[in-house]
């Protein structure tokens, strides 16, 4: 009887086994099931995403094409004599930049700009302020 009873508990148990494995293969190919459809659903979304900002780009170049300025033509005519300075020379002829900052006293003006945050300290007048702010 005892190894009745002991077959009986080893079939059992082996029957036991065989159920859990059985079990643990369903769970298996339910579970790879499962990760297949993610999978699926996944790309099926990532294509309809594809498609939308496809659609969208589509719908921003042509409205960036719409609102594309026209371009301008500029009229074109007979070119105007240049203005005439004293001596016969012209605007162009007597005029540079050079001249024109010699003339405005531009070196007046950057010397003040420069300046004026000792000015604002009080220290306008003092030298050794002003060389140690262009140090």
């Amino acid at each position: 009887r005892a190894v009745d009873a002991k077959s009986k508990a080893e079939r059992s148990t082996i029957v036991a086994d065989h159920k859990a494995e059985a079990e643990l293969a369903r769970a298996n190919v339910e579970a790879q099931a499962q990760v297949a459809k993610a999978k699926a659903d996944a790309e099926a979304e990532l294509s309809r995403a594809q498609v939308t900002m496809e659609k969208a780009g589509q719908m921003i170049g042509k409205a960036m094409a719409a609102a594309e300025p026209a371009t301008v033509q500029l009229a074109t005519g007979p070119k105007l004599p240049p203005i005439a300075v004293d001596g016969g020379e012209t605007a162009s002829d007597k005029w540079s930049l050079l001249s024109w900052a010699e003339g405005a006293a531009i070196h007046r003006i950057v010397a003040a700009a420069i300046r004026q945050p000792l000015v604002d300290e009080g220290l306008g007048e003092d030298p050794d302020a002003a060389l140690g702010l262009l140090r």
